[in-house]
């Protein structure tokens, strides 16, 4: 799998993290025989880790001062241990898979808003001239075409404004289910069940 926003191989670096030694790791420094050193959580050695920036008078510095030179570089290895990316790796999908999902569903919306003609037979709570609500319970009934039908150039006119109705009113539905989820989401499990408190 490829996350293609990022460019990333999500199944090699899996792969690799897998194929490492397993378990979590740790940074440990004991001055001065294992600077830099990562170890698995029972202490074996796994690698030590260098900073190619540190040498010379910098390290006898760290000598002198009985500090890790290598400190940083180390840290960053164990902080990504095997198991930590690994989670990483499943969190990184799942937001993909979400992502997938919501981009289709915005896929059809836009699409929806596309379609060539809305026949409307009424509506409430949706002024059909201005498209603003004007009241909570929207509802309307629509036919649909996906297709704009020129067939007969005198109808264009009112298919139009049929049209542009329709749009409104599946704006204005689509606002007042999702406010009525909001507020819905703000009262105790009980009520949002339809219960009396």
């Amino acid at each position: 799998m490829t996350n293609e926003a990022e460019g990333l191989d999500l199944d090699a670096l899996e792969k690799v993290a897998r194929d490492a030694t397993p378990g979590s790791w740790e940074y440990r420094a004991v001055f001065p025989y294992d600077w830099g050193w990562v170890t698995d959580g029972d202490g074996a050695f796994i690698a030590q880790i260098k900073d190619p920036r540190v040498f010379g008078g910098a390290l006898d510095m760290h000598r002198a001062d009985k500090t890790d030179p290598w400190a940083a570089n180390a840290t960053h290895v164990s902080t990504f241990d095997p198991p930590t990316v690994l989670r990483l790796l499943a969190a990184l999908r799942a937001q993909a898979e979400r992502v997938r999902v919501l981009e289709g569903d915005a896929n059809r919306w836009r699409a929806l808003m596309r379609c060539g003609r809305i026949q409307m037979q009424g509506s409430s709570g949706v002024d059909p001239n201005t498209g603003e609500r004007n009241g909570n319970n929207v509802h309307f009934g629509a036919e649909f075409w996906p297709e704009r039908h020129d067939k007969y150039p005198d109808l264009i006119e009112g298919h139009d404004r049929s049209t542009a109705w329709g749009k409104a009113c599946l704006v204005a539905l689509v606002d007042a289910i999702m406010e009525q989820e909001a507020a819905r989401a703000l009262l105790p499990a009980t009520q949002a069940e339809g219960e009396k408190p």
